[in-house]
């Protein structure tokens, strides 16, 4: 929350007084940025020592000659939480970010600029000027490397990895000739930067007591997530990849749902993916999104989520029974007569739900918050956009839910 509100500081009307500034001179023109000694401090140790050190400024106002006012006040507003829009800016002006990043050790804002950069668009007419730019660069390796690989992607992708054709490209023009070296730069990180990627993925299978298992991937960057599936299916020996789903898995929730013809370049290094197997037999039924949140928790979502197959109509009954089949490999039923674990239940005492660990409710997409509760006696009806939440009571998880086991995970 503290975080959250730090950007409100740069607000003379909301902050306490700022006690520093910081100059910037155009001749006759002068313009300000004002900020505040203690945070500039946590957030830089060069500021720190510029402050308080051996480096102390025995002056209120700095002179900046080696950066714009634009530039100096992103990274200002980054260091206050401030995040900017990364995409407005074009890669010049990361650049001269970066190079503040460097010079007042900001690791985490280097890492948003590097982050950005793949992100950003290109045609073929600034190609060579981005590889200018990442020359010039040269004594940031980082930034310079990577400007390097996003042109030398971008060709890849441009000329679906023929070499021949990105050099004739380059060549086309006389005036290319005085950037050879940058050319040549280009050239080889196209050879680094290769067609292909690794992709880290979690299979879960159809069948409850296969336990879901991590393969590497390798697969083209350009290809698609059908391309993902298939060669998954062949490193696992499945027959059919068109019964798998691809999914980014956040915070025990699905983040993203993919389609067979989204691209694989929209999977970052840092995603959770999981590829589950589903049972595609009957097209009547829907793939539902299933989560699970414990009763009476702050933070009620727990374990990993899981899709499943169900008809458009369910009794809660069969449905209770169908996902404990789902779930059998690391949840236990409750013995004969050991159904009852909480003496205060609201159920009746004739009810078929006093016994169920858990009871239905459909959920937002965060699984934070109930859409519809489901009465145990009545039949639930599901849509495409349906997303079921096991509501388990704290005691029946304890008892018959085993977290070891659903963690566990097999690596190839």
């Amino acid at each position: 929350m503290a975080m959250r509100k730090l950007s409100m500081c740069l607000d003379p009307s909301k902050g306490p007084p700022m006690d520093v500034t910081f100059l910037f001179k155009n001749g006759a023109d002068v313009r300000e940025i004002k900020a505040h000694i203690l945070i500039l401090s946590i957030a830089s140790d060069v500021f720190n020592r510029e402050f308080y050190g051996s480096m102390k400024e025995p002056k209120d106002a700095i002179d900046i000659v080696d950066a714009s006012h634009e530039v100096f006040q992103t990274m200002i507003y980054f260091i206050y939480n401030k995040r900017p829009i990364w995409m407005n800016f074009d890669l010049k002006f990361l650049a001269s970010l970066y190079y503040l990043a460097e010079k007042y050790n900001i690791e985490d804002l280097k890492a948003d600029i590097i982050e950005s950069i793949p992100e950003h668009k290109i045609s073929k007419d600034y190609v060579l000027e981005i590889g200018i730019l990442a020359e010039e660069n040269s004594h940031h390796e980082q930034l310079s490397v990577e400007l390097y690989e996003f042109v030398a992607t971008f060709l890849l992708k441009e000329f679906n990895g023929e070499l021949v054709k990105a050099l004739d490209f380059f060549y086309t023009n006389d005036e290319n000739e005085n950037h050879a070296k940058v050319i040549f730069k280009i050239m080889a990180a196209i050879k680094k930067v290769s067609c292909y990627r690794v992709i880290k993925v979690i299979l879960v299978y159809l069948d409850p007591l296969s336990t879901p298992t991590q393969f590497m991937v390798n697969v083209s960057k350009f290809g698609k997530m059908k391309d993902l599936c298939s060669s998954l299916a062949k490193l696992a020996k499945l027959s059919d990849y068109g019964r798998m789903v691809v999914t980014d898995v956040y915070n025990h929730r699905f983040h993203k749902i993919y389609t067979g013809e989204d691209k694989l370049s929209d999977i970052l290094v840092r995603d959770d993916i999981f590829i589950y197997e589903i049972d595609s037999s009957d097209p009547q039924k829907f793939v539902i999104p299933v989560y699970m949140r414990e009763k009476i928790n702050s933070t009620p979502l727990f374990g990993m989520p899981f899709l499943f197959s169900l008809p458009k109509t369910c009794s809660s009954a069969h449905l209770y029974e169908t996902l404990l089949e789902r779930m059998s490999r690391y949840v236990s039923r409750p013995a004969p007569g050991n159904e009852r674990w909480n003496s205060d239940s609201e159920q009746g005492e004739g009810s078929s739900a006093a016994g169920m660990m858990f009871s239905f409710c459909s959920v937002n997409r965060y699984g934070d918050t109930i859409i519809t509760s489901f009465d145990e006696s009545e039949n639930i009806i599901f849509s495409c956009d349906s997303i079921l939440s096991l509501e388990w009571h704290p005691e029946a998880k304890q008892k018959f839910y085993n977290k070891e086991k659903a963690d566990d995970l097999i690596n190839k």
